[in-house]
């Protein structure tokens, strides 16, 4: 390791550990350059009683919490991202974390899928069928009543969010308008039978 022992003074008095050395130094920090760094700190007396030793040299915090599938405590790094871990074990993460009803986090039926299989997959204005939205007609997000959905292309759902709705509007009840007719046609028809 070729670095000048002032230099190596001064970088000792601004790092926390002997890892930041060799990062600030841009040195692998294997255990090989560990053991060189440490030896030249010794040799050198340079002062590292202000070295941060033991857990406080985690980045993370180490926090106990309980797993959700099983009950059972288990340590973790607290951490707001993706990496903080909700389960102790792959076995609990198979069930926390699979779809369907048995899921605690499940919420039923996508309300895009509801509104695919009753309007069709595609925009009711311009027949649109690669990028679609779903837009619910009374603005409240948790109705999600098949009569209050329909599937729109970004343009036309812009549309009804602005000062054009009305054009939009014509359309839409013309849509309905014709549902309630093929819908009352089939059902007279099966009692007729």
């Amino acid at each position: 390791m070729n670095i000048s022992i002032s230099k190596l003074k001064s970088l000792a008095a601004k790092s926390y550990s002997r890892y930041q050395i060799l990062n600030t130094l841009k040195i692998s920090t294997s255990g090989h350059h560990m053991l060189q760094l440490q030896k030249l700190l010794l040799d050198n007396k340079i002062d590292t009683s202000h070295f941060q030793r033991g857990i406080n040299q985690r980045k993370y915090e180490q926090i106990t919490k309980s797993c959700p599938v099983c009950g059972i405590l288990f340590k973790t790094q607290k951490r707001n991202d993706r990496k903080e871990k909700t389960v102790c074990s792959k076995s609990c993460a198979g069930s926390w974390f699979k779809t369907g009803k048995d899921n605690p986090n499940w919420k039923g039926k996508s309300y895009r899928k509801t509104a695919f299989l009753y309007h069709g997959k595609k925009c009711l204005i311009c027949n649109e069928t690669r990028i679609l939205d779903v837009h619910h007609l009374d603005h409240n997000s948790s109705n999600n009543a098949p009569e209050n959905i329909i599937p729109l292309c970004p343009t036309h759902h812009k549309y009804m969010h602005s000062k054009y709705k009305l054009e939009i509007s014509v359309f839409i009840t013309a849509y309905f308008k014709d549902k309630q007719n093929t819908l009352s046609k089939k059902s007279f028809i099966s009692t007729e039978e």
